[in-house]
């Protein structure tokens, strides 16, 4: 093990205020646990297959013919579903066995027209598309007597989610407050019926994802000289909390996927981490993740939205960039609109302001939000079910006609024949 320095962002409470100070420390590399990952839930939609044209310098170097299975062990992709069950979105079939696997569709990749063939250094591939993402690393947490050091593990330079292009890491920390004077980030309120039990607060820290050149060259999975961030929050931050949730958020990008109708689109996604339950009142030798029972989806909840702007720090290569840093240095009363049954969750799940996406047709605005929880698939289906039905109706109709035509006819002609010193013949409109 090597030691290199590393950057320690302490967060103080003094009295009257909260300020941040970097302590450069020496300690041990952090290294990421890649034998294990889970996926992240994603709108259901089917896989959708068409022919590419691709060169072969794209297929090769923008995609993987090998996966890392979720035991940690290196595999040769055989069939799409490697590449869904891996975390990856995009698959390419070519002629020879096997698969590749990717996050985009290939820069040097364009859907093929009808009856296409392959041609000088293009070749005819079956690209098959299936949202698929992985859950980013828990962040880790201990206790010391004075602080409790939060690490993440930078797995912004595994060579799977630097294919994503993240930005905006954004760490969150949750909780219980006695008074929405002691918050200065997002504020929900716990109640029992009508009345209030407490407060729930959620501060964030925004952490830059800059990369030392040398490792940016050569990380691959969490090289050894990457660094991870740490940050050191003294007791008093939490008030007097027992308990604390520890999770992060950062954007992807997602360029050039496929949507249903086969088009090359930029899906970005809101990524979050799994949250890291930490008792805060465990003895510091014992640093043993605590499972907390979650008290806050189960109450009727009001919320309030406050923020304390600060000027933004910026630190050399690597190094943690603080933003709404909490400051209790201008006491100010929050004010709490009330929201009827929210539960929290659905409000720790907002995403973090981005910039507006440009304007598209209609039908990019629809399937953008729509599909985002499955209801254009859902609308499709049903549609073409309606119109199935519609068209039985319309057939059956136009039978039951023909058949009630053809009776009333013969009906018709049995009931003008007569019959007359026992010869039988038919009555004319005239004999009428």
């Amino acid at each position: 093990m090597i030691n290199v320095p590393r950057f320690i962002f302490r967060v103080m409470k003094r009295k009257p205020d909260i300020s941040v100070m970097f302590v450069l420390l020496l300690v041990g590399l952090v290294s990421a646990d890649s034998k294990g990952f889970s996926l992240l839930r994603m709108s259901p939609e089917p896989r959708m297959c068409k022919e590419f044209l691709c060169d072969d310098k794209s297929v090769t170097t923008e995609t993987l013919s090998t996966v890392l299975t979720n035991g940690g062990e290196q595999q040769q992709c055989r069939d799409c579903r490697d590449c869904t069950d891996s975390g990856y979105s995009v698959c390419i079939q070519r002629r020879t066995p096997g698969c590749h696997c990717g996050h985009a569709v290939p820069n040097g990749c364009s859907a093929a027209t009808r009856g296409q063939t392959d041609n000088a250094g293009f070749e005819l591939v079956r690209l098959c598309y299936m949202n698929a993402l992985r859950t980013p690393p828990k962040p880790s947490a201990t206790n010391e007597k004075k602080d409790v050091i939060v690490t993440i593990q930078p797995f912004w330079l595994d060579k799977y989610w630097k294919g994503l292009k993240l930005d905006n890491l954004t760490l969150f920390y949750e909780f219980e407050v006695k008074s929405p004077e002691n918050c200065d980030g997002r504020v929900t309120t716990i109640n029992k019926g009508s009345k209030i039990i407490g407060y729930l607060c959620t501060p964030h820290l925004q952490i830059d994802l800059e990369e030392e050149p040398e490792a940016a060259d050569r990380a691959t999975e969490y090289d050894e000289s990457s660094l991870a961030p740490e940050i050191q929050f003294e007791r008093a931050v939490f008030d007097e909390a027992t308990e604390v949730r520890f999770y992060y958020r950062v954007n992807a990008k997602r360029e050039r996927q496929l949507n249903l109708r086969n088009q090359l689109v930029d899906r970005p996604r809101l990524i979050e981490s799994d949250r890291l339950n930490f008792d805060l009142t465990t003895d510091p030798e014992d640093n043993a993740e605590r499972k907390l029972p979650d008290k806050i989806v189960k109450t009727t909840t009001t919320t309030t939205t406050t923020t304390t702007p600060t000027p933004t720090t910026t630190v050399a290569v690597n190094k943690v960039k603080i933003q709404d840093i909490p400051d209790h240095s201008q006491p100010k009363a929050n004010k709490i609109e009330e929201v009827p049954k929210m539960e929290s969750k659905s409000e720790e799940n907002k995403p973090q302001p981005t910039p507006a996406p440009a304007a598209g047709t209609p039908s990019d605005f629809l399937e953008e939000h729509l599909n985002n929880g499955g209801q254009l698939n859902l609308i499709l289906y049903v549609g073409l079910a309606t119109l199935i039905v519609c068209v039985l109706i319309v057939l059956l109709t136009c039978c039951l006609r023909r058949h009630r035509m053809a009776y009333k006819k013969t009906n018709g002609a049995a009931k003008a024949t007569k019959q007359h010193n026992g010869y039988e013949y038919k009555q004319t409109a005239q004999e009428a």
